[in-house]
């Protein structure tokens, strides 16, 4: 079969959408693997993880967003300060 210049856009455009989609979704998994772990480790530092933190860290949604609260974790004394942190800019 002949593909015109037009199908041939067509299927490039296609396979660049579903290559664009795949990196998206492996980010988006990323980010997921890594606010889970941050829950975990939230609650080993303090216990049953408050649900205003738990709604904050689930609200992260980029890796340097992320990066920041595990350092903030890992400074924090208490679940007050971690909240603190975590409402910065």
């Amino acid at each position: 079969m002949n593909l015109t210049v037009y199908d041939k856009g067509m299927i490039k455009g296609i396979e660049k959408g579903r290559e664009e989609g795949r990196e998206e979704g492996r980010e988006q998994g990323q980010i997921s693997g890594l606010i889970s772990g941050l829950m975990f480790a939230t609650e080993l530092k303090f216990g049953r993880t408050d649900p205003v933190i738990a709604e904050k860290l689930n609200a992260l949604s980029s890796l340097d967003e992320i990066g920041r609260a595990q350092t903030f974790l890992k400074q924090a004394s208490t679940p007050e300060e971690f909240l603190r942190d975590l409402a910065r800019p």
